[in-house]
């Protein structure tokens, strides 16, 4: 779920009468969402209390960060670079039972790719892993 402190089209630095609207393409929907990424980057508080949030909740807020989407190299480097990795987690579960558990670049490709289509993200992977090993 994402949040969106402005109606499409506007940010805080443009008036309400210079939204625009039309068709837009993937190549124009994709420069939009980095838009509102350097947008959100830029928030204050002020600008989540003139949103609509109340101030008590937005002073208890210590930091507001703004995340990007995962790319499928990041994700292959979650699956297998730290030391709690979940690959290195499954060999070790398998070796329990003298199983050696090999993964090809292929198929660590398309975990990655899989995760990107389903948009679940890091979190996904474990289950995308145990889908594809069980079946």
């Amino acid at each position: 779920m994402r949040w969106r402190l402005c109606r499409v089209g506007e940010d805080h630095r443009t008036p309400r009468r210079q939204a625009f609207s039309g068709f837009h393409t993937d190549a124009a929907t994709a420069t939009q969402q980095r838009r509102n990424t350097e947008l959100l980057e830029q928030v204050q508080p002020g600008d989540l209390i003139r949103y609509g949030l109340i101030p008590e909740f937005v002073g208890r807020l210590p930091v507001a960060g703004v995340m990007s989407d995962l790319d499928k190299g990041a994700l292959m480097k979650i699956l297998t670079e730290p030391k709690n990795a979940l690959l290195k987690q499954y060999q070790r579960l398998f070796e329990f039972e003298n199983v050696r558990l090999r993964f090809t670049d292929d198929a660590l490709d398309t975990v990655a790719e899989l995760a990107l289509q389903r948009k679940v993200g890091a979190r996904g992977l474990r289950m995308i892993l145990e889908d594809l090993m069980l079946s």
